[in-house]
């Protein structure tokens, strides 16, 4: 049955073509749509992935960075510094506002760096110095390219003028960007000297996160406590209440409509070989063994067709970031095997039904007119 089925196929290359050719385009879209919204689910929490710290200590009653405020006193960041198991304490500063190049203007992630700050500054640099002096910023690189903005170049943060000293890399999403300030400059603009917005804190590889976050929370009053996975958790939670579930909505409803475009893809394909069905079955092939038949072409073909998407995807991700660099395209292999079973389940069922409907006809039904 399966070489009846491979040189069936054969036989028509221009039919198996389309056939081919409009599952592919449905899916390409699909993953387009997927890998963008993976993208800026990514990119928006890029900050506090890459941060470094095990534990991020901040106010009571704060759980997230996304569009929050939090204080943390002097006396506090001292405490938290002595409590046993933390081995390193940087406190950071932040706050979220429009930064000026020229005529062009956009909004940021700002953070507040100490001198020779362990972690908590660029993850990856394009050019220049990562962690920026007194009067100095780090931007970066797509609003750089978007803004014309070179090393040396003045940018302009609530009305304080700084030169640009260095360039990052993934460091920018379509919701939020991450500019770079000396720690010094930090506190000039938001007036609270000696305090910090939020602690990133490491331990030791004896103690668990888990551990030192609650051990920091007993121990030191008036703050909140999480874990690197859980204040993630806590940031991608609220930026998609800000807005990213509006690409999640429109990126679920693209998938119902794509696998339904494959769907009715396999069915045109299947009832389109009716006759060609039917006469197998009036030689004396049983109606199981003419829906193998057909259920085996189907996944030749929707396999073949999901397949060509997923190279045609991969082969355009880096094309439209080029075009349009705000934009990240990224392919989980979840969401790679969520399409492939979605795709080819909805197939598989559409192209039985007309070939049940054959299996159902008597084998001199085929031979007339």
């Amino acid at each position: 049955m399966i070489r009846l089925a491979l040189k069936n196929l054969a036989q028509e290359p221009g039919r198996v073509l389309i056939s081919l050719g409009g599952v592919a385009a449905a899916l390409v879209l699909l993953l387009l749509m997927e890998g963008i919204f993976a993208g800026v689910s990514e990119l928006i929490v890029a900050y506090p992935q890459n941060a470094g710290a095990d534990v991020w200590v901040m106010q009571e009653g704060v759980s997230n960075m996304h569009m929050a405020s939090s204080l943390v006193p002097e006396a506090t960041k001292g405490a938290i510094a002595q409590v046993p198991g933390v081995a390193e304490a940087t406190p950071i500063l932040y706050f979220s506002n429009f930064v000026e190049a020229g005529e062009q203007r956009w909004f940021s992630y700002i953070v507040g760096l100490p001198e020779n700050a362990p972690r908590g500054g660029p993850w990856a640099m394009k050019e220049g110095a990562a962690t920026p002096r007194p009067g100095e910023a780090v931007v970066p690189d797509v609003l750089a390219r978007k803004s014309g903005l070179h090393l040396g170049d003045d940018v302009t943060i609530v009305g304080r003028r700084l030169r640009v000293a260095g360039i990052s890399t993934g460091t920018f999403s379509m919701a939020n960007s991450i500019t770079f300030l000396s720690y010094e400059d930090m506190e000039g603009i938001l007036g609270t000297p000696g305090a910090a917005s939020y602690v990133l804190v490491t331990g030791g590889p004896e103690v668990p996160a888990s551990v030192l976050a609650q051990r920091v929370r007993q121990r030191v009053p008036g703050v909140n406590t999480m874990t690197r996975e859980a204040f993630i958790a806590s940031d991608r939670s609220m930026a998609r209440q800000m807005g990213v579930d509006v690409i999640q909505v429109m990126t679920l409803v693209g998938f119902a409509v794509g696998v339904l475009v494959v769907g009715l893809t396999m069915y045109t394909a299947t009832a389109n070989r009716a006759r060609e069905y039917g006469i197998i079955k009036a030689l004396g092939a049983r109606g199981h063994s003419l829906l193998a038949l057909v259920a085996f072409q189907t996944i030749v073909i929707a396999g073949l067709g999901f397949g060509a998407a997923v190279g045609i995807a991969y082969l355009a991700g880096p094309l439209i970031q080029m075009a349009m660099p705000e934009i990240a395209v990224l392919y989980p292999a979840s969401g790679l095997a969520r399409l492939a079973v979605a795709s080819l389940g909805i197939a598989f069922l559409a192209s039985l039904l007309p070939a049940y409907r054959i299996s159902r006809v008597e084998p001199a039904v085929v031979f007339k007119e």
